[in-house]
């Protein structure tokens, strides 16, 4: 009931997220108090509208949005898929062409 003009997302949407989550560096790092070394997605301050939702309150801080970062990794995907399928559809029409020759 928060919410109003849902709709699908398209395929531009899918590439966006792509370019979202393709951009958004990545580090190995450790943690002060122990020294197993960890992969961390970094989110920087100016990354707040792509991945943080604020809370309403005034005493409470931007929050990871999991929501939106669930959203943006299944656009991804989505976006990735399609690129797979079209290349198997292209490799498997030039194998036939090759056996034909």
């Amino acid at each position: 009931e928060l919410k109003e003009n849902i709709i699908l997302a398209g395929v531009s949407d899918y590439e966006n997220a792509l370019q979202a989550v393709l951009s958004a560096p990545l580090y190995h790092f450790d943690f002060k108090s122990d020294s197993k070394r960890r992969l961390g997605y970094v989110v920087y301050e100016q990354d707040r509208g792509n991945w943080f939702s604020y809370n309403d309150e005034s005493q409470q801080v931007p929050a990871l949005d999991e929501r939106a970062l669930f959203g943006h990794h299944a656009g991804a995907i989505k976006v990735l898929h399609a690129r797979i399928t079209t290349l198997e559809t292209e490799v498997a029409a030039l194998r036939a062409q090759a056996h034909l020759n």
